[in-house]
């Protein structure tokens, strides 16, 4: 799941990001987005207490579609005082009438959106619904911060923070390491790996509280030179200190 902002207003987007290196599906050419409205919150988001019950009516509608078409449900996109369920599905036969007999039956004081269109490239997928470059970084990110999070730990005291990156020749990560030390990063690690490829590792590290404009800023900045060289960036890490 990831945050994003729409027209200044905040959305939450849960996607299935595994479909998307064999996307589209052909056999699954339409494109049905159903879900229900819900009165917003001050910050356009629903409460816990209005979570529970939207995702009430989105597993009925899901087991409704089940029993309609052949299905994948590939995400959930809440905005604006709307919960829905994107679904690529093979028919559309009668869909919006077997979810309006849903709704007057189960949640007749509900309201809700029904949405079909062709989408056989599924461009709504990889194009809206599937994250960009910047918030697959954030979710990254954001995973090593909630497992630190998890163990206790405050994230406000200093300590060595280290990037990993993997270049496949060692002119290349010279460079790279040339570029660390003018933004200042110490190096802390250098070595060779007998593998068929990126063969040279390069460890560098920062001293600073794990503050996550910080982690996405520095993060941001490392991944952004090591393309120029088709480096792989591995990521972060740090100890945990714990405050318990």
């Amino acid at each position: 799941m990831y945050i994003a902002e729409i027209e200044h207003k905040p959305a939450s987007i849960l996607v299935d990001l595994a479909p998307h290196d064999a996307a589209p599906n052909k056999l699954l050419p339409y494109l049905v987005i159903c879900g229900p409205k819900y009165d917003k919150p001050s910050n356009g988001l629903p409460n816990p207490e209005q979570i529970a019950e939207l995702e009430k009516k989105l597993d009925a509608a899901d087991q409704m579609l089940t029993g309609v078409t052949a299905k994948k449900l590939m995400g959930t996109f809440t905005y604006n005082g709307e919960r829905l369920n994107y679904y690529y599905v093979k028919d559309t036969t009668d869909i919006a009438k077997a979810l309006g007999r849903l709704y007057k039956r189960r949640f007749p004081d509900a309201a809700y959106v029904c949405k079909i269109k062709y989408d056989p490239d599924w461009t709504t997928y990889n194009q809206f619904l599937y994250p960009n470059e910047k918030d697959i970084d954030w979710m990254e990110n954001n995973s090593r911060i909630v497992y630190l999070l998890g163990q206790g730990d405050s994230l406000k005291r200093p300590r060595d923070i280290s990037f990993i990156c993997l270049f496949e020749k060692e002119s290349d990560r010279s460079k790279f390491i040339a570029f660390a030390k003018e933004k200042h990063y110490e190096i802390t690690e250098t070595k060779y790996m007998q593998r068929a490829d990126y063969h040279y590792e390069v460890k560098i590290s920062t001293f600073s509280a794990v503050l996550p404009e910080v982690i996405q800023q520095t993060s941001a900045e490392i991944k952004t030179e090591t393309k120029k060289y088709k480096a792989q960036y591995l990521g972060w890490m740090c100890s945990v200190i714990s405050d318990k």
